[in-house]
């Protein structure tokens, strides 16, 4: 099974910008595909999905990087001349085990995911957390050695939604009604949910996805958390 970690592109103040573009109009996911949508995803969290899914292979979690693993698909049909974006994961990954990433809404999905029967798991943080992490993470692009984001300004672009993936409460109620619309196959998770209770919600994705933990393996992971 594989899995994908989320109108008008301007209206979530998403660059309008041709790989964006192709993944709305061209994005095919698969049946067995794993999808994971989010604002801002850390990398442990990605190798956490990873592990669970692909339990004989994590070993490769020490060799390359989870967003090497888990690739953004947006990011992914950068440069590349595919006439289906179901070509932009890597050939070299098990297409029963295929994860991918958006940070693109639901609402510019929406066509594509309520036709589709990939599972698709949501992960959202609180507000407060996610306007710092975004500010950190904008403060380490290359433009930012120039000119930094103060806060202020990243506070106020926040509330008026002119961020990267558009409005943060527009963002994660769009998924919101997808796992509430279609429970067999989104998942909604917070990064607190799962910061508070991680041996539970391991359980739960790993059953959402098809891959249960049982009996031996289901200890082991629990140990590791």
């Amino acid at each position: 099974m594989a899995a994908i970690i989320s109108s008008n592109l301007e209206a979530f103040g998403i660059c309008l910008n041709p790989c964006v573009n192709r993944v709305i109009s061209q994005f095919q996911p698969l049946p067995s595909d794993k999808s994971c949508s989010f604002l801002k995803l850390a990398p442990w969290l990605k190798a956490l999905l990873y592990s669970i899914v692909n339990r004989s292979s994590k070993h490769r979690l020490t060799v390359e990087n989870p967003h090497s693993l888990i690739p953004v698909i947006e990011y992914k049909t950068s440069g590349t001349t595919h006439s289906s974006a179901t070509a932009i994961p890597p050939s070299n990954i098990n297409q029963s085990r295929r994860i991918l990433s958006t940070h693109i809404p639901y609402q510019l999905l929406a066509k594509t995911l309520d036709s589709s029967e990939c599972r698709v798991v949501y992960v959202t943080r609180n507000p407060k957390d996610t306007l710092v992490s975004t500010w950190h993470f904008v403060n380490k692009w290359k433009k930012a050695k120039e000119e930094r984001w103060p806060f202020e300004v990243a506070v106020e672009k926040f509330c008026h939604g002119l961020i990267p993936c558009g409005p943060y409460y527009d963002h994660v109620m769009g998924y919101r009604k997808l796992c509430l619309d279609r429970p067999k196959y989104a998942y909604f998770l917070t990064y607190e949910e799962l910061k508070n209770d991680p041996k539970a919600h391991v359980k739960k994705l790993a059953e959402f996805w098809g891959v249960p933990l049982k009996g031996r393996m289901r200890r082991r992971k629990c140990k590791i958390l």
